[in-house]
């Protein structure tokens, strides 16, 4: 799942600079960026599997954070969809683990609980719109 979705990721990022290369990147997302980065060292050195998936969870959380600002500003440039499509699979995957646990299940839990977040943020974009 995660390897696919970084895959996604790539494909996604890749169109989008293509299609619109005009890019709006903030402070804010400078900091976030900065801090995913400066996480992933961390990451290397941890000794078990749970602080490693703890970890990559802070790091996509924080990756997060300018998409959920973006998507409230700009909504129209964000498919709910899209997101909701995501979020099924993170359900599916979790469904389909063999084992449960928190190292195992932490990661598509917090991509899913994410991706509700930003289908809110989409939402609420709409009706500030709207309105």
């Amino acid at each position: 799942m995660t390897g696919c979705s970084a895959c996604l990721c790539f494909v996604i990022v890749g169109l989008s600079l293509w299609k619109n290369p005009d890019l709006h990147i903030t402070r804010l997302d400078w900091v976030f960026f900065s801090a995913a980065l400066c996480s992933l060292p961390l990451w290397y050195f941890t000794s078990t599997p749970l602080w490693s998936v703890v970890l990559l969870c802070g790091v996509d959380v924080a990756g997060y954070v300018p998409t959920l600002r973006k998507a409230y500003a700009l909504p129209h440039e964000e498919s709910a969809l899209l997101f909701a499509v995501q979020t099924v699979k993170c359900m599916l995957a979790i469904d389909a683990l063999a084992v449960y646990s928190l190292t195992t299940v932490l990661f598509p839990a917090t991509i899913g609980t994410m991706n509700l977040v930003l289908i809110g943020c989409i939402a609420a974009g709409h009706r500030r719109l709207s309105a």
